[in-house]
């Protein structure tokens, strides 16, 4: 099977039969789906080289904001991840108000405003319980 593009423009499969060591016979021929010819011109794609080194961090960061990663699976590696999730954030919406009142409370307590809420929260469901 060969892929290619006609001199017309046209993207096609040819399918063949191989007749010998150096001679095939071609056996059919169709236009080739989506999914073909997004590999065939991912697989004839010109790609940049990576550099060796970057200069800069912003350098680096140019290069990858106009290349796509999926162009340099040769630098692939699988790698093993950990993640322990030690504690789940939650976000609330509250009123302007409050938050304005919270900031000024935390302030003066010299405490942060996620602490100050937590333990407001936390002292409220104690005394409900």
């Amino acid at each position: 099977m060969a892929y290619g593009q006609t001199s017309g423009g046209r993207y096609l499969v040819v399918f063949f039969v191989q007749k010998s060591r150096d001679a095939a016979l071609p056996i059919s021929a169709r236009d080739m789906t989506t999914s073909e010819r997004r590999y065939y011109e991912q697989k004839n794609k010109k790609v940049d080289p990576i550099p060796n080194e970057f200069s800069t961090y912003e350098e680096a960061a140019d290069f990858w904001d106009s290349h796509d990663t999926t162009d340099y699976p040769e630098f692939f590696q699988d790698v093993p991840v950990k993640a322990e999730f030690r504690r789940r954030r939650f976000q609330v919406e509250v009123d302007e108000e409050v938050i304005k009142a919270l900031r000024k409370q935390a302030q003066k307590l010299g405490i942060s405003v996620d602490f100050l809420a937590n333990d407001i929260l936390q002292q409220q469901m104690q005394n409900t319980a």
